[in-house]
């Protein structure tokens, strides 16, 4: 039994696979926050946004989080957001493909940062381990 799952209306297939369906456009490596919002925005999801294209993007998010076929999402530390449609989906990743064009959002622009705190924290657990 295959632990994928997949849109209905995506192409079937593992998504390294899908490569040789189409010619494949410059990805841009990325770890940034993203915010996946839908149902008229009333709810949200993040995520992190691994690699982004001018048509695309991958996902990752926490394990039992549900994606629905369309959705928008929202790059905080850019200020910009955009429709997108999902392709594909594997384990806790998803592939989409922007169904609109980028957009400012300005209301939602803020600088992607750490807590210092919560990182001061875990790097003291990690050196207690003797």
């Amino acid at each position: 039994m295959s632990d994928h799952t997949y849109s209905p209306h995506a192409p079937v297939g593992h998504p390294e696979e899908m490569r040789e369906l189409r010619p494949r456009e410059h990805r841009r490596k990325a770890f940034k926050a993203g915010i996946i919002s839908y149902q008229n925005h009333a709810l949200t999801v993040d995520c992190v946004i691994r690699d982004i294209s001018s048509s695309g993007v991958k996902l990752q998010f926490q394990e039992g989080v549900m994606i629905p076929e369309n959705f928008t999402l929202t790059i905080p530390m850019e200020g910009n957001r955009v429709d997108c449609q999902v392709r594909w989906r594997h384990k806790t990743q998803i592939g989409a493909v922007f169904v609109g064009q980028m957009e400012q959002d300005s209301r939602n622009a803020r600088k992607q940062s750490l807590d210092i705190d919560y990182v001061i924290q875990k790097k003291q657990s990690i050196l207690r381990k003797n």
